[in-house]
């Protein structure tokens, strides 16, 4: 009995010098939008087509002069206003900051009406951009990820419903997105799918 007396402390020794599991993050890194789709077709670019490819739709010349007269790119998805970026960075963990944080910077329109309260006054402006922004992320025991605390612009964009990570390379959002029709000039709100993936230079 006494020898076993002697013998925990060690035991209990060696059990604590065991080194700590390094912290491994297989989501961290820059993602840019690769496809996004709607549940409601939309005609953003003003050609006259509605349709659910709302990447397409971003993406293409805007004729806010009509079809006849040259368009306008508003927004270059693969600019990096509009990259993900999920934290923390190589160097947040070597400096021991773990903090998990995500800016999506999805591509959301900004409008700015004559008169904000009046949804029949003049558009005086009209844009692209990046929100969904400022979330903190959990992962679980599955492929979702748990957001927390995500912020929106001055208009509200909507919200995301779900993250799904399909890989270590990319992953996709479900969200209710808020859209602002131009030609009626009012919003309306579509589910919508955005497929995110890595990028790395």
């Amino acid at each position: 009995m006494k020898n076993l007396l002697y013998f925990l402390p060690f035991l209990l020794l060696s059990c604590s010098d065991e080194a700590p599991e390094p912290y491994v993050n297989t989501l961290a890194g820059y993602y840019r939008i690769t496809s996004i789709t709607t549940e409601t077709p939309i005609d953003l670019n003003l050609d006259g087509i509605e349709s659910t490819d709302y990447y397409d739709e971003i993406t293409s010349p805007h004729f806010f002069n009509g079809v006849d007269k040259e368009g306008v790119v508003m927004a270059d998805l693969n600019s990096y206003m509009f990259q993900a970026e999920i934290r923390p960075s190589k160097e947040n963990i070597e400096f021991g900051n773990l903090a998990q944080f995500v800016d999506f910077n999805f591509p959301v329109q900004w409008v700015v009406r004559a008169d904000y309260n009046d949804e029949d006054s003049a558009v005086l402006q009209y844009s692209y951009t990046n929100g969904f922004k400022g979330y903190m992320y959990e992962f679980t025991n599955n492929n979702e990820i748990l957001l927390k605390y995500g912020h929106t612009t001055t208009f509200n964009e909507g919200e995301i419903e779900q993250m799904i990570q399909i890989d270590e390379d990319s992953f996709t959002l479900y969200m209710n997105l808020n859209v602002f029709k131009y030609k009626e000039k009012r919003w309306i709100s579509t589910k919508a799918t955005a497929t995110y993936t890595r990028y790395t230079e």
